[in-house]
């Protein structure tokens, strides 16, 4: 089955919610976020970061792990 990307933007208030009022830095979120990859059963997780922050800046996690289906994502 070929694989179908979604891409989304997030607001940059929505980082700043779950970076400072969720955790108490981004450190803490990123780390959330790599939790979620082993809850997902994964055995690797790949994290890239990007030399310098800027704006438009990417944070890539990836991972081996059992995540959602697309049409699940699409709906919620």
């Amino acid at each position: 089955m070929a694989k179908e990307e979604l891409n989304f933007f997030v607001e940059p208030r929505l980082l700043d919610h779950i970076s400072i009022a969720m955790y108490s830095d981004t450190n803490k979120a990123i780390g959330e976020l790599i939790a979620n990859s082993y809850d997902a059963d994964a055995e690797i997780v790949k994290v890239k970061l990007p030399e310098k922050i800027q704006k438009n800046s990417e944070i890539i996690i990836d991972d081996d792990g059992n995540g959602m289906e697309i049409n699940d994502i699409k709906k919620r």
